[in-house]
């Protein structure tokens, strides 16, 4: 969930159970690098997103010292509406088994790392970064793009991973190619709050330097609804993470399509902790520097289908 720049792209509709579906269908998301071209339109985005911080990813020695609120335990807030980072399968009887995703195997295989059990439990998205500064909870892997304004406020650890905005419209509209036309012919943009999307939706601008409207933005608590909206009509474009929007492209590609243009920033995610717990961070970011390299990060890029 992330931040912003400048161009455009993606599409979907959800689920009809927002946190309390699971997709039937394997994640597939490689059309983030196919299904999208570069943009020929280039309305401003003001850019809020920082680069990926310069870091080496730890490989050797012994995991740092670290304090849990619960003793063995990780207890982990998360927005479980974002596949394929993170969903709830309500497939699974165990409801810690319920969560799925590349967040959620990364998150237990940091737990593993550091000998700790991850406890996670879902939340609104835009309370999230509150609920671990208040020390509610440990630390969340849901998708959080490393921005300058969310690092005033917690750390992050080193990125694991990197997406970009785009646009999805749905399949029979072929009104809206790129971002200009979201501004210029008055359309409706669907977006989660708290996400570096609903930011990019509201620095659009068209050709002639026209700020979207803020009436033309609709915010949901989740992408699901975001999506659902887009769906019913009540929308005409999303604004969401290529990784999420490609998913939901290939789960429906009969109702949904990408405009063909995607946002040039690159947004790195990282684990966020509270600021006063550096301690934590370091263990975090050894247990990602051994799950880069043994491989454990490729195979569950492979396994998502993430590029």
């Amino acid at each position: 969930m992330l931040l912003c720049v400048t161009i455009i792209c993606a599409v979907f509709v959800a689920f009809s159970g927002c946190t309390t579906t699971s997709p039937s269908a394997t994640p597939t998301a490689e059309a983030t690098a196919t299904a999208v071209a570069n943009a020929s339109a280039t309305p401003t985005v003001s850019p809020n997103a920082t680069a990926a911080p310069s870091t080496t990813p730890i490989t050797n020695g012994s995991a740092p010292n670290f304090t849990t609120i619960q003793a063995g335990v990780l207890l982990v807030p998360v927005d479980s509406s974002f596949p394929p980072m993170e969903w709830l399968d309500m497939n699974q009887t165990d409801a810690q088994k319920q969560f799925t995703g590349f967040d959620m195997d990364l998150m237990r295989a940091i737990g593993e790392k550091l000998n700790v059990t991850p406890q996670f439990t879902t939340h609104s998205f835009d309370t999230i970064i509150n609920d671990v500064q208040t020390h509610k909870y440990d630390c969340s892997i849901s998708s959080f793009s490393i921005t300058g304004e969310r690092q005033q406020q917690v750390l992050f650890s080193n990125p694991y991973f990197q997406v970009q905005q785009t646009i999805v419209v749905r399949a029979n509209d072929d009104s809206i190619q790129n971002a200009t036309d979201l501004v210029s012919k008055g359309k409706v943009v669907a977006v989660q709050r708290g996400t570096t999307g609903a930011a990019t939706a509201a620095n659009l601008t068209d050709a002639q330097g026209n700020k979207i409207s803020t009436a033309n933005i609709k915010q949901f608590d989740t992408a699901e609804e975001a999506y659902q909206d887009l769906k019913k009509g009540t929308s005409d474009a999303v604004i969401n993470d290529i990784e999420v929007n490609a998913y939901e492209v290939q789960m429906y590609p009969g109702d949904y399509k990408f405009t063909g243009t995607k946002f040039p920033t690159l947004e790195p995610y990282g684990i966020v902790i509270a600021k006063d717990n550096p301690q934590l961070a370091a263990a975090i970011n050894w247990a990602l520097g051994q799950l880069q390299a043994d491989g454990t990060m490729d195979q569950l890029k492979q396994k998502y289908n993430l590029e």
